[in-house]
Formats: structure tokens, sequence, C-alpha cells
């Protein structure tokens, strides 16, 4: 088996989604220009007093559980991104990404595997003289 090592760099930003959406001040809190990922068990856990003392009906959303002090303690916080979404309704809905079980994005093998079959394809294609009559049909895989 020959092993190739290689360094993949983008040309725009990407995304891998996991299918999760992540709810503001459920799963993450928006202040100071950066986005927090909460870390809902140890907020609860933390502010176990806060629930029970709770008088209104309505369950407390861990976001809002926070003050301005709980920002210094990162246990909070699975991670911290830069920077803001454009949305801040109270829907606001942001698409995760694939991560490990560490919380650090990665891209799949599946995907680099198919980006690498794409790319060779089109250069083997481009060196054959062969041209491609649908080339629309494979959407971005054509910039791989």
């Amino acid at each position: 088996m020959t092993i190739y090592q290689c360094k993949i760099t983008t040309i725009s930003p990407l995304h891998i989604g996991d299918g999760n959406k992540l709810r503001l001040n459920f799963d993450y809190v928006l202040k100071d220009n950066k986005t927090y990922r909460l870390n809902e068990n140890a907020i609860i856990e933390a502010k176990e007093k806060l629930l029970f003392n709770n008088k209104g009906n309505e369950f407390p959303l861990p976001g809002r559980l926070l003050n301005n002090e709980d920002y210094k303690n990162h246990e909070y916080f699975r991670y911290i991104l830069n920077g803001e979404p454009r949305s801040e309704n109270t829907d606001a809905r942001l698409a995760s990404c694939i991560k490990d079980c560490d919380d650090i994005p990665y891209i799949p093998g599946s995907s680099v595997k198919g980006a690498i079959r794409t790319a060779l394809g089109f250069y083997g294609w481009k060196e054959r003289g062969i041209c491609l009559e649908k080339i629309d049909d494979l959407g971005d895989k054509k910039h791989a």
C-alpha cells in the first residue's frame, strides 16, 4: 500500500455539516463580536439553584443563565469563534459543522477522496482531449 502525505488548501471557506442546527441561547450565545458554543451540561449543573428557584412556568434557556463574569469561565463553553452570524432573531439557527469527540473540525476522508477523484478525472479528461457535455451536472465538484 502506498501512503501519500499532502497539504490541502481550500480556495473558499469550507463547511461540512453534521446535520444539526444550533439554536441561539440554547446551543450558542453572542457577545462582544464572538460566538460562544455552550456547554449546556456545565451551565445547568453550575446554575442548578437558579433553575429550581425559577418561579416562572418557563424553563430558562442555558444562554440566559449566564452573567458577564461567566464568560471568563471557559468550562461553560465548548469552543469560542470570532465573529457573529448575521441573524440575531430569537429563533436564529446555525448549521453545525462536523467535529471529532474533542470538538475539533475535520474533513472526512470520503470528502477528500471525492475531491481528489474529481480533480484527477478532470486532469485525465483534459490530457486525453475528452470534453464533458454535461459539466454543469457536476455542480461545485468541478472546482475540486
